[in-house]
């Protein structure tokens, strides 16, 4: 969802100006701090790009800067630095982006699993479920959606590409 996005890329500005300001600030800031926030808060901003564009490297360019800046702040918290509250605040709120999500759930009584998954596309949220399988090929059922996904449904087909398992091909079909 789009508001996902927005919120996420405005939190991110929000804490890259609060890096570069940190050393701009002239507050007694060490060395590495002078140098290094700086830089976290230019890559801040070209995560914010690449979300906001939506390129390829965006969202996982947007949860490492997210993902640093919570490791800083928490550093700096431990250090009792003075605005790492607000940093810390801040960070976890970039780091909520909304994006593909699964949730899996396991039946002791069965001993199944299941998966439930939202998936961001361009247009909205689709929205499906698989159960596991013994097989290669484990199928599922695509249930709804949001924006031009809404009342979607369809299949999901995930098929096993090595002995390992380690490669999984996932094939979803939808009409709306």
């Amino acid at each position: 969802m789009k508001i996902f996005r927005w919120i996420a890329a405005a939190a991110l500005t929000l804490i890259s100006l609060m890096d570069i300001g940190s050393a701009l600030s002239g507050g007694g800031e060490s060395v590495p701090v002078r140098v290094l926030a700086p830089l976290l808060g230019l890559l801040g901003f070209g995560a914010v790009y690449g979300l906001l564009r939506r390129c390829p490297w965006g969202a996982p360019a947007a949860l490492a800067a997210g993902a640093v800046n919570v490791v800083t702040a928490l550093i700096a918290m431990a250090l009792s630095s003075q605005g790492a509250l607000a940093g810390l605040a801040v960070s976890l709120v970039a780091l909520v982006i909304g994006y593909d999500v699964l949730r899996f759930s396991f039946n002791p009584k069965t001993k199944m699993a299941s998966v439930d998954a939202a998936v961001d596309l361009k247009g909205g949220f689709l929205y499906g479920v698989m159960r596991e399988s013994d097989g290669p090929v484990t199928r599922g059922t695509v249930t709804g959606g949001t924006g031009t996904f809404r009342g979607a449904s369809g299949t999901i087909t995930a098929k096993t590409l090595d002995k390992n398992g380690t490669k999984t091909a996932v094939t979803i079909t939808y009409h709306t």
